[in-house]
């Protein structure tokens, strides 16, 4: 097992962070603009959510997230981000202001640069 893999027991949202209660006991947070898919949801798409295990999974968005992404800080490609916008009726040009300016990529060399 990972380290980072802690069980989820309980995900909760505030105004602008994804909350995540663990089984060992912390509670950990991170900025709603690293996931744009959840950052653009409904209530109710947030609300409808599976949690097994270290993954939490939110079928009516199709977006999953795990224990350990959320512990290393790991945000949610630019790709979903413009998937996420769009599905929120929000045009192309703006989808990739978002995606640019909230989603720093690094390809597997380390050297940042941009999703082809």
């Amino acid at each position: 097992m990972n380290v980072y893999e802690v069980d989820i027991l309980n995900v909760r949202f505030s105004e602008d962070s994804i909350i995540l209660d663990l089984a060992d006991g912390r509670t950990v947070s991170a900025p709603l603009s690293y996931y744009p898919t959840l950052l653009f949801a409904t209530e109710k798409e947030r609300r409808t959510l599976e949690v097994v295990g270290h993954i939490a999974h939110w079928p009516l968005l199709d977006a999953d997230l795990s224990s350990d992404c959320l512990l290393q800080g790991v945000k949610e490609l630019p790709v979903y981000a413009l998937r996420s916008r769009r599905r929120a009726g929000r045009g192309r040009r703006a989808a990739m202001a978002v995606a640019e300016a909230r989603t720093e990529y690094r390809p597997a060399s380390g050297r940042k640069g941009k999703a082809e």
